[in-house]
């Protein structure tokens, strides 16, 4: 160990040496010019700039002294020194605001007075040569030391003990103004001593740091913000004696002394970069509890989740009212009774930072299971629909909830009580809709599966031309029970969805068990459009009708409906029809029909002159589709007041 006296000539030396050498003065000589104040805080100022330029380090130990209370820890893996307990773990954990705690915390060092005992370990699995080594620590002074009191050191590679003041990094506790400051020495330098007193029973922060280079720097920083950068100026600043400096670290290393104060320690990190050693905690928030709805006959179920600091302490309330025994992060509420409903229910979670009370929740109790009472069924998707709504009326105690499928696959946010399908021009008929309706107590599908129903036939009836001028009766017969709609268009180049509705039919049972019944409108148009009637049946498969053509007459004229079967594609267009009839005035009296069908096929004109029961159909004519699939019809009899015509395929 060297004597002040010649510790200060070694430094004067030192001193003039870096004055010829500009690089070494800016980043390394603060302690050559420990003798000038002013000197010491330009040339700190310098050295922390280039040190928060290095490349970005990392964390190389954690320690929360997790160990049982009462031991020493020199017997405590990978510690190793002497057994006695005058360096022991003591219960309870120390912390600060707003630094992230170390998780297992565990306990914490105790250093006592008792007797003089050390204990060691790597914090890295290599050596550490270059840049810099940050330890960061918590302490708290229980009782003063009567001298200066040797605590730590930051060693080099292979270290079995600590040689104060001739180890790289030595931290001590100088007894000052009925509190003490703190004091390092860096590879034999003098003590160098920070001007703030601490007081005792209170907790600090303090950063070591050991910067490789031609000297050893070696700083200390009380009380720094966690999560900030490396303050601009140390509280100590201090370098190695004689130009020398250490080649590698590798072990930290606790001390008591016998006779001197107690301090406890805790929360000890070291890494090679400063934000690793001073990390801010994170904020505590909640995610929950979420509110239950339960059956009567059940329990409700609890639960948080925290996001913060570990570890965490949670307390269950009841209407602000803890719940004994209630600590952990979920909650189950046995049986609960009526009321239940009435009560609210939070958690008060703890860390490291504070404590944060949950949202309050609460219980609905139900009693009667959910049931369907309406099925839902397929909407009819006609020319001008432009939404097609399924819709289920259900019944039991609320909440009720409802979830919309197809093909049994949930559809994402269709959780109402309908559920419409837009744009069905181009819906897909093949898909099948139900609903899983639920409540607490039961979870219900409505049944069958329904579907879009698209009209798979309809008529077409043509207005015969000028001659009228009190309306147009559209007629038709087919099986009884259908909902037809007569709709009209000017053309079948529109698109359907843009036809305009007439209205619904009439319908008229024809009593002649047949099943079958007639089907009537009268309708109004200001031009000569091209109508359409749609058929639809109470279920698919839908009926396939036998084209009708009627003729009707009055005092002013007669005027013709020719009507025959069309398809309907799902995506709202129209087939060919499959067999279609006209009619004209033949020159020297009676009609003129014409059908178009496939060519070569065999076709039947039938007649007949009422649909009152029974009726009776008569065929007339019969013919065979020329090349192109016309077949051509005379009937002399065109004069009757009223006759309807059908044309079938052979």
């Amino acid at each position: 160990m060297y004597s002040k006296l010649n510790l200060r000539s070694r430094w004067k030396l030192n001193f003039c040496r870096l004055k010829n050498v500009a690089e070494e003065i800016t980043e390394r000589a603060s302690a050559a010019c420990k003798w000038k104040p002013a000197l010491v805080i330009a040339l700190a100022a310098g050295l922390q700039l280039a040190s928060v330029a290095r490349v970005e380090g990392a964390l190389l130990m954690e320690e929360g002294f997790n160990y049982a209370v009462g031991g020493s820890l020199g017997i405590n893996s990978p510690w190793t020194g002497t057994t006695s307990t005058a360096l022991g773990i003591a219960s309870g954990s120390l912390s600060v605001t707003n630094l992230r705690s170390i998780v297992p915390g565990g306990n914490s060092l105790q250093i006592s007075a008792a007797a003089t005992a050390s204990a060691r370990r790597n914090f890295s699995a290599t050596a550490v040569t270059a840049n810099s080594v940050y330890c960061s620590f918590l302490v708290n002074c229980v009782t003063l030391s009567t001298n200066r009191q040797f605590l730590m050191s930051i060693l080099p590679s292979g270290a079995t003990s600590a040689s104060p003041p001739d180890d790289p990094l030595d931290v001590y506790a100088q007894p000052s103004g009925g509190g003490y400051r703190f004091t390092i020495t860096c590879v034999g330098s003098d003590p160098a001593s920070a001007s703030k007193i601490l007081t005792t029973n209170t907790t600090h922060l303090v950063v070591i740091k050991y910067w490789f280079g031609t000297l050893g720097l070696g700083s200390l920083y009380i009380d720094p913000v966690p999560g900030g950068t490396e303050p601009a100026n140390a509280d100590i600043v201090t370098s190695s004696d004689d130009n020398i400096g250490a080649s590698s670290l590798q072990e930290l290393l606790f001390r008591s002394t016998a006779g001197q104060g107690v301090w406890n320690f805790d929360t000890v990190r070291v890494g090679t970069n400063w934000s690793d050693v001073v990390p801010m905690g994170t904020a505590l928030t909640l995610s929950g509890p979420q509110d239950r709805a339960i059956c009567s006959d059940s329990s409700a179920f609890f639960s948080v989740t925290a996001d913060g600091t570990p570890p965490f302490f949670y307390q269950w309330r009841t209407n602000g009212i803890a719940v004994p025994g209630a600590t952990n992060s979920s909650y189950q509420l046995l049986s609960p009774g009526l009321s239940a409903a009435s009560n609210s229910y939070d958690v008060v979670v703890q860390d490291s930072f504070g404590t944060v009370t949950s949202r309050v929740a609460t219980v609905t109790l139900s009693a009667i299971p959910a049931a369907i009472k309406t099925q839902p069924a397929g909407p009819w998707v006609t020319p001008s629909t432009s939404n097609a709504v399924f819709s289920v009326t259900a019944g039991g105690d609320a909440p009720l909830t409802y979830q919309w499928r197809t093909n049994g696959v949930a559809i994402v946010g269709a959780t109402n009580s309908n559920y419409i399908v837009t744009n069905t021009a181009s819906a897909d008929p093949s898909l099948q809709y139900d609903v899983v309706v639920s409540n607490p107590c039961a979870t219900v599908t409505s049944s069958p599966p329904v579907s879009l129903e698209f009209p798979s036939v309809f008529y077409a009836a043509s207005d015969a031309g000028p001659g009228f001028f009190s309306g147009e009766n559209l007629v038709l017969t087919n099986s009884g029970g259908l909902t037809l709609q007569a709709w009209s268009s000017t053309s079948l180049s529109i698109p359907i969805t843009q036809w305009n509705l007439e209205g619904a039919m009439q319908e008229q049972p024809l009593n002649d068990g047949s099943g079958k019944s007639f089907y009537s409108i009268n309708v109004m148009p200001a031009t000569s459009p091209e109508y359409y009637i749609f058929g639809h049946s109470l279920s698919p498969p839908y009926l396939a009708p036998i084209p009708i053509l009627a003729i009707t007459t009055d005092p002013s004229g007669f005027y013709l409906l020719a009507n025959s079967q069309m398809g309907i594609a799902p995506n709202g267009t129209l087939a060919s029809p499959s067999v279609q009839l006209s009619i004209a005035p033949h020159a020297g009296g009676g009609l003129d029909l014409t059908g178009s069908g496939i060519a070569g096929n065999t076709y039947l004109l039938q007649m007949c002159t009422n649909f009152q029961a029974p009726v009776q159909w008569l065929t007339i004519n019969t013919n065979v589709a020329d090349l192109n699939g016309v077949i051509q019809f005379f009937d002399t009899n065109g004069s009757a007041p009223v006759r309807f015509y059908r044309l079938l395929g052979q």
